[in-house]
């Protein structure tokens, strides 16, 4: 019996397993162009994920070059800003370098006014003494027409006139000059005349009235042609009173044949 239930328990699960195996067997039933169709869409979509893959690749070599250029741009911007703050310092340096040139310009321009101020008054005061100086000299050469002038005297009278800086004065007062370059030849000439008269007494001693006239006439004759006598004895404005005395005197002994007073040229 029990080899029976052993071979009918065989039997049974054979038969079971075989039912099983049928069982776990699929069968698909496709049709040849739907499965085409399902083989392209695969392999479409197998590109679109290489194109996908190939675009992130791209995408992630463009980061890096832009990354690249954004550490280049970093950079760059670093060193602009420094170059700005060179500019900047420069410019700083530049206004505080003009603020100092004016300061420095005011400071000259004000010690060149005090110094043009100062000249101004020195040169204000020189011309006061100038004038003080020229206005003395002229007065000088005035005072000594009415006095005996040594002929030392009468170029110093006339250097000074030279000198004088003021146009005006020296041609208001040039007649004083011309009158002081005819002095000493006119004083020489006026007493040399009475020595000669006084030592040789022509007319004192003349024979006769014809010749004491002529005598007198010659004498009278080289008093008339002195320039001074010409142009400034009878002169009532531009005259020498000091050779005016010597020529009335000269002319008073002349004319009133009293040769004795030709003394008193000698004593002046």
């Amino acid at each position: 019996m029990k080899k029976i239930f052993v071979i009918c328990l065989c039997i049974v699960l054979c038969a079971g397993t075989r039912t099983m195996a049928k069982k776990d067997k699929v069968t698909v039933n496709v049709p040849i162009e739907k499965w085409d169709g399902l083989r392209n869409e695969k392999e479409a979509l197998l590109d679109s994920v290489t194109r996908l893959n190939d675009t992130i690749a791209s995408y992630r070599q463009q980061l890096l070059v832009d990354a690249d250029k954004m550490a280049q741009l970093s950079a760059d911007a670093d060193s602009m800003s420094r170059v700005i703050d060179k500019l900047q310092l420069l410019e700083s340096r530049r206004v505080n370098d003009s603020i100092a040139f004016v300061e420095d310009s005011l400071r000259l321009h004000q010690q060149y006014q005090k110094r043009e101020a100062e000249v101004a008054e020195q040169l204000h005061q020189a011309e006061l003494k100038s004038a003080r100086a020229d206005t003395i000299a002229i007065q000088m050469m005035i005072t000594y027409l009415d006095l005996k002038c040594k002929e030392s005297r009468v170029i110093a009278l006339r250097q000074n006139f030279q000198s004088i800086a003021n146009d005006t004065l020296k041609r208001d007062y040039k007649e004083i000059d011309n009158i002081l370059a005819l002095y000493t030849e006119t004083y020489q000439k006026v007493k040399s005349l009475a020595q000669d008269e006084l030592k040789t007494k022509k007319i004192a001693s003349a024979t006769s009235s014809l010749t004491r006239d002529i005598a007198i006439d010659d004498y009278k004759k080289s008093l008339d042609d002195l320039d001074y006598v010409k142009k400034y004895y009878r002169n009532q404005e531009n005259t020498s009173p000091y050779l005016n005395q010597m020529l009335d005197i000269s002319y008073k002994a002349l004319k009133e044949k009293d040769i004795e007073l030709l003394n008193k040229i000698l004593e002046l």
